[in-house]
């Protein structure tokens, strides 16, 4: 097994993740760090820990490039990722190597499925199934720590898009799934933290999200029009589908309210699955509104204008917008999530997702619990 972990100016959270894996059950394995152009003495703190560990460092060209320099000195048949925030928990690629040996057929697996972190599945409960229908709608497949891959497939795809610095695993997921279908287990395998100064809070800050956008839906359409798959047709709808999709985040994005509406009525016409994953949606709507108050306020607009406001996905928008308006101590959003609330409908959208809202509140006790662990580092 190769693992691949990406690291630029995280140290000290580097050693944490290349110690996960050492303690690892499985003990064949090569451990690959790509430093992209770090100063803080990461190659010093990492010298003294372990004979398998691989060192390189290269000039600071982002995570995609970082992860196929990598996957270029893999020598497994598999390659697993980690980034360098995160950590293992020792059973993880015991876990990945024994599904992926249960079915050949699977040129990935998942331990992060939709971005849910925890649950008990055992192996042999993994559903495997082709996963690019879902994918031209959302990222279904979760965060990279949880991911493994054939080295074959992933060389045959062509590694990372080099110049996505966000959502680079979105769009690789989606070239892969092209090639063979994908194996999910919902199992707590991993820990997940989004750190201070994260990737994804840089991307932020700095407006990445939407050109990332453009890169992720062209690959996408040429993936439908190069397919001779019998379902092409209903790919190229939900091609439409995304390119709505991402009008409506771009819209919320610059505060185009107007916008909104309409663009959010082509995308659901065409993926109605974005009504039945509030999750998924919020995740990726989050990416575009930084800071409390933007989210707040682009939750709050998504939500009035979704077209069916009594789906799963309005409420969780509205539910989140409550809640974030609660925490700014902001009256007037606070009336706002309210007005209007679709109360015949919130019985059956509470019983349809407890599993949902349990998982809400284990993120939110980890982000407690990592800010109390920061403090006192």
């Amino acid at each position: 097994m190769s693992v691949v972990i990406p690291t630029w100016q995280r140290r000290d959270f580097v050693v944490r993740a290349v110690s996960s894996v050492l303690s690892q059950r499985i003990r064949n394995l090569e451990v690959i760090v790509i430093d992209d152009g770090s100063t803080d003495e990461t190659e010093e703190a990492l010298a003294c820990l372990d004979s398998r560990i691989i060192y390189r460092r290269q000039r600071q060209r982002g995570v995609s490039a970082a992860r196929n320099a990598g996957i270029a000195l893999a020598r497994s048949a598999t390659v697993a990722f980690l980034d360098s925030d995160d950590r293992w928990l020792p059973d993880h690629l015991t876990v990945v190597t024994e599904v992926l040996r249960r079915h050949p057929e699977a040129v990935l697996c998942t331990t992060s499925p939709r971005f849910h972190t925890g649950g008990r599945q055992a192996v042999s409960a993994a559903e495997v199934g082709d996963a690019l229908p879902s994918l031209f709608v959302e990222n279904i497949v979760g965060h990279p720590s949880g991911v493994a891959v054939r080295r074959e497939a992933l060389l045959a795809a062509g590694g990372f898009e080099e110049r996505l610095p966000v959502m680079e695993g979105w769009e690789l997921w989606l070239r892969l799934a092209a090639l063979g279908p994908f194996a999910f287990l919902r199992r707590r395998t991993f820990i997940y933290q989004a750190t201070h100064q994260s990737l994804s809070e840089r991307a932020g800050r700095s407006g990445a999200y939407p050109g990332a956008l453009a890169i992720v839906q062209a690959s996408a359409a040429a993936i439908a029009a190069g397919s001779k798959r019998p379902d092409q047709a209903d790919l190229a709808i939900r091609v439409a589908g995304m390119a709505a999709y991402f009008d409506a985040l771009r819209a919320l994005s610059a505060g185009d309210n107007k916008a909104v509406r309409p663009a959010l009525a082509k995308a659901c016409v065409r993926l109605p699955m974005l009504s039945r994953e509030p999750q998924l949606v919020a995740n990726r709507i989050s990416l575009f509104g930084f800071g409390t108050t933007a989210r707040c306020r682009s939750f709050l607009t998504a939500a009035k204008d979704w077209p069916d406001p009594g789906a799963d996905t309005p409420l969780y928008l509205r539910l989140h917008a409550l809640l974030l308006s609660i925490r700014l101590a902001r009256g007037d959003a606070l009336s706002a999530a309210l007005r209007g609330w679709p109360v015949m409908a919130t019985p059956r959208f509470i019983a349809r997702n407890l599993a949902v809202f349990g998982r809400l509140a284990q993120r939110t006790l980890q982000k407690v619990i990592y800010r109390g662990e920061e403090k006192t580092s």
